[in-house]
Formats: C-alpha cells, structure tokens, sequence
C-alpha cells in the first residue's frame, strides 16, 4: 500500500501476503525512486507476518480470512503495533 503526502511515499507491506506481491512491487517502485533521485522523503517497510489488511485494528473477519493471521496472530499483532508507531511517526514527521 502507497500512502502519498505532498513531500513523501510510504510504501508499506507484508513480506508474505497472500493476495498481491506487494513486497515485491514496493521494493521496485522505491528503487526507481531513488534511482531518478526523486526530491521527496520515501520509505519502504516491510512486515514479516502481516496479511494483507494492513491496518492497525484488524477486525475479527479478517483474522479467519488470512492464512498469515491465522497461522502467526501473535507476529501479526505485533506488526500491527509497529505499523501505528511507523504510520504516526511517518505523518508527524513528512506531512
């Protein structure tokens, strides 16, 4: 998932999601970024266990839904907490 400031990207995802190769595509989009030395701040965050849903409530549904949160709920809660951290940081600091 992209979030767009109007000085910053944040590209954020789970190494192991199931849905689309987010890990992958950030990685790229980020990397082409620095290569045209883009002027604005960019980071790439890559959780290890988190799904798909990257939020940082996840409703019950969904934790039936992922095979990562049902296979690591206790990884994905954790990833969970650094994604708020890294997201309220991010705007504190970018926006």
């Amino acid at each position: 998932m992209l979030i767009l400031g109007l000085e910053s990207h944040l590209f954020r995802g789970g190494r192991f999601q199931e849905v689309w190769p987010s890990f992958e595509s950030a990685a790229y989009m980020e990397k082409k970024l620095t290569e045209i030395h883009f002027p604005y701040n960019h980071k790439h965050i890559a959780y290890e266990h988190i799904s798909h849903a990257l939020l940082t409530r996840l409703p019950l549904i969904y934790r039936y839904a992922f095979k990562s949160e049902r296979q690591h709920p206790k990884e994905c809660a954790k990833d969970r907490e650094a994604l708020k951290k890294e997201l309220l940081s991010w705007v504190e600091n970018n926006m």
